[in-house]
């Protein structure tokens, strides 16, 4: 399944179905975050839901779509692989490779409106990274492979 797309995030979601005790445990989670994926000067961007105990629902956005995400999270193709690639290799991703680790220098990008946008991303973030750590679970290609 390739990196990025609809099918992939909800292959992912497929699996996270299948892990709601760990979600319940958690808590519930309602936000709406957009990932953007940078390739070269190709930037696509997909609009994830999340509600009550897991992702609702997913879409990429056209080009001079606004969306309507708490917050987007946007890194070069060469970030995203590698979170994903460490997260296959480990079954979740080590502490180097956590989305809370990769944001804190700015590796990956965190964009919202305000400070509680935000404050989204901090306060759900344990749901959004057990969500990328089933990804171990998707087989997983990227755009050149």
């Amino acid at each position: 399944m390739r990196f990025p797309s609809v099918q992939w995030f909800e292959a992912v979601q497929r699996e996270a179905d299948s892990e709601e005790a760990t979600f319940r445990r958690m808590g519930f989670c309602d936000a709406t975050m957009m990932l953007e994926h940078r390739a070269d000067e190709d930037t696509r961007r997909f609009e994830l839901a999340f509600e009550d105990y897991g992702m609702t629902s997913v879409r990429e956005l056209g080009k001079s779509e606004a969306g309507e995400a708490h917050f987007s999270l946007a890194a070069d193709d060469s970030v995203w692989r590698e979170m994903i690639d460490n997260i296959h290799i480990n079954g979740e991703a080590d502490l180097e490779h956590t989305l809370n680790r990769l944001q804190l220098p700015g590796t990956v990008e965190l964009v919202a409106s305000d400070q509680q946008n935000a404050d989204l991303f901090y306060r759900y973030n344990q749901t959004f990274q057990e969500f990328f750590n089933l990804s171990s679970r998707v087989p997983t290609e990227f755009s050149d492979a």
